[in-house]
């Protein structure tokens, strides 16, 4: 019989500990993580116009607050949605980590005296409305229409994890047709139900320490 004294085995239990905590660190540095983002209506009460005397572009921004994560990188985030109109109207999602109003309306006009009768309603729109990335576009043919599994444009996967880090989004409805008979009768866009399902990964650093010791 081999008799072990009290000190190898004390050793040998640091060196299993010592074998766990260094694979736990290689595969612990991140956390795959899945989570969604969910905003329950948004209305433009207007819809734009092109046409050969000009153009109106209508906008609409609001704000949610969202769950808030920190030290993580997006992978993919596929939409679902409902949209809704009267007539045919073609319009973008655009998302922003920074704005003002909670709720914004805003219009811009080629040439600009168009927007002259509708000023006091509808604002210019600032920067972050006009140059926030567009997450999807779409179009519809009057009535109700579903859509589910949109991916999301990969240039505007930063804005929506700045957005995520801050805890706080802006949301942002562009519309636009070319049938003024549809501006001259008020049609309106909804958008319901819009909601993200999104892949990220976190990281963990942050718990282990002394992972640059392993990597």
């Amino acid at each position: 019989m081999i008799k072990m004294s009290h000190n190898i085995i004390s050793n040998m239990k640091k060196l299993v500990f010592l074998g766990l905590f260094v694979a736990l660190l290689s595969s612990g540095c991140r956390a795959n993580i899945e989570t969604h983002v969910f905003f329950p209506e948004i209305k433009l009460p207007l819809t734009g116009v092109q046409s050969t005397v000009g153009s109106i572009e209508f906008y609409v921004s609001r704000e949610f607050q969202i769950e808030k994560e920190e030290d993580i990188t997006l992978d993919q985030i596929l939409w679902s949605y409902q949209a809704s109109s009267r007539g045919r109207v073609s319009y973008e999602i655009k998302i922003s980590a920074h704005g003002e109003d909670s709720v914004g309306l805003f219009a811009a006009c080629s040439p600009e005296n168009l927007c002259l009768p509708i000023r006091n309603t509808y604002g210019s729109p600032p920067p972050y409305v006009v140059n926030a990335p567009v997450i999807f576009t779409g179009q519809i043919d009057g009535g109700v229409h579903s859509f589910s599994d949109i991916p999301q444009n990969a240039a505007s996967l930063r804005e929506l994890q700045d957005a995520i880090e801050s805890g706080k989004i802006w949301v942002i409805v562009k519309v636009t047709t070319n049938n003024p008979l549809q501006f001259i009768q008020g049609d309106t866009l909804r958008i319901t139900d819009l909601r993200g399902d999104i892949s990220l990964h976190k990281n963990l650093d942050y718990f282990f320490p002394f992972s640059g010791i392993f990597f």
